[in-house]
């Protein structure tokens, strides 16, 4: 084994998703480079004509197609690649991005003798969306992620109410390592995006422009979002990704004669986030409680917001709460039984007071971004080779 920073310590990540749209894993991989490891991440690729390794930032990529769009037949097909790859690599340190992986990293276990395994949780899996009323299919899990977490020579997570549930459930002596999803700092744009005549249009029309950045499915506040844009003709949405609510959305938007308040962009890459940022008023962070996973959620989206100097409109919830309160960056509103006239006031009232929030945004942007975050994963890979050496 090598020491921390070498150029030959090789670290293999491995993520059931698609690696340059997880800026977690990307952070994170490309912030290894910097310090001088070799990586390398295995990831599922969407696109079925992309088949080779290739290079991006530094980082080698190693593209896994899945034979099944979903369901258990997908996880256990992208388990197996994962792990036939895996044992063709040398590697000094495999880092595991959640459950999935990690449990690929445990049932290849022959190839781990002498490595480092790190379990990287993104969030409470037991407790996520996909296994809820599934009963066997979360014990299957339970057992796999206890047998895997115990091998596992650190534990690192998003937040510290996470990080206290898993040390707790597994009687963990060491308390999983925290390394927030903090966004880069803000970054100067001089290019325009496609987008920004529209916005500007939508933006002439409205007194308030709220934006949203992140995955349109269930959960993300986006139903009640467009329920006061139905009532509140004063307000204008521009609503940056795609997910499985995209079409609906636009539907009810025509349905309901309010699209020409609102842009859909479909993925957006982080320039052209920030170009229509600087269009809005607020950005919305609102997670619905539906899951333990989901209340102790710490978005990327929030530091997004707070990097491109958007004051925050986000629900109660423990972790977002509490960095919105501590820095004076946003407000938060009731996680449950809210109704489209309070999210209405809540967002005239920030408008209103936006001013007063711009020396608070100044001073979150200093402190909560990625080139501070990541110096806990730079001290985390450094004890983890001093202990060893």
């Amino acid at each position: 084994m090598t020491n921390s920073g070498s150029t030959s310590t090789h670290i293999l990540m491995m993520v059931h998703s698609y690696y340059l749209r997880d800026h977690r894993v990307r952070r994170e991989a490309e912030s290894l480079i910097s310090w001088g490891y070799k990586v390398s991440c295995i990831y599922v690729e969407p696109d079925k004509n992309i088949t080779h390794a290739s290079l991006f930032n530094g980082v080698h990529l190693i593209p896994l197609h899945a034979s099944y769009p979903a369901g258990k037949k997908r996880f256990v097909d992208v388990i197996l690649k994962m792990g036939r790859i895996a044992k063709k690599i040398p590697f000094d340190v495999l880092h595991a991005h959640d459950l999935d992986a990690l449990t690929a990293a445990r049932f290849f276990s022959g190839s781990l003798k002498k490595k480092l395994l790190i379990y990287d949780s993104h969030e409470l899996y037991l407790n996520s969306v996909s296994l809820q009323h599934r009963k066997i299919t979360k014990t299957f899990w339970a057992i796999a992620e206890y047998l895997a977490i115990q091998r596992a020579n650190r534990v690192i997570t998003v937040c510290e109410s996470i990080a206290s549930i898993l040390q707790d459930r597994y009687k963990l002596k060491l308390k999983p390592d925290v390394i927030r999803n903090f966004s880069e700092k803000f970054i100067s744009v001089t290019a325009k995006s496609d987008f920004m005549k529209i916005a500007l249009e939508i933006k002439e029309r409205v007194s308030a422009m709220v934006l949203y950045h992140g995955v349109i499915r269930e959960g993300r506040g986006l139903d009640l979002l467009f329920d006061m844009l139905a009532a509140d003709s004063s307000t204008g949405a521009i609503i940056c990704g795609d997910g499985p609510m995209l079409e609906a959305l636009k539907q009810r938007s025509e349905n309901e004669n309010i699209a020409n308040r609102i842009l859909f962009t479909g993925f957006i890459d982080r320039s052209g986030f920030y170009c229509l940022s600087a269009i809005a008023d607020i950005g919305y962070c609102y997670i619905e409680p539906t899951n333990p996973s989901y209340y102790y959620s710490l978005p990327n989206k929030l530091t997004e917001y707070i990097q491109a100097g958007l004051p925050v409109l986000a629900s109660n919830l423990p972790e977002i709460s509490k960095i919105l309160h501590t820095y004076g960056a946003g407000i938060t509103i009731p996680e449950k039984h809210i109704h489209h006239t309070d999210l209405s006031k809540a967002i005239h009232e920030i408008v209103k007071g936006k001013d007063n929030m711009s020396n608070n945004l100044k001073k979150a942007q200093d402190l909560l971004n990625w080139d501070n975050e990541q110096l806990r994963l730079k001290k985390l890979y450094h004890e983890l080779f001093n202990t060893l050496n």
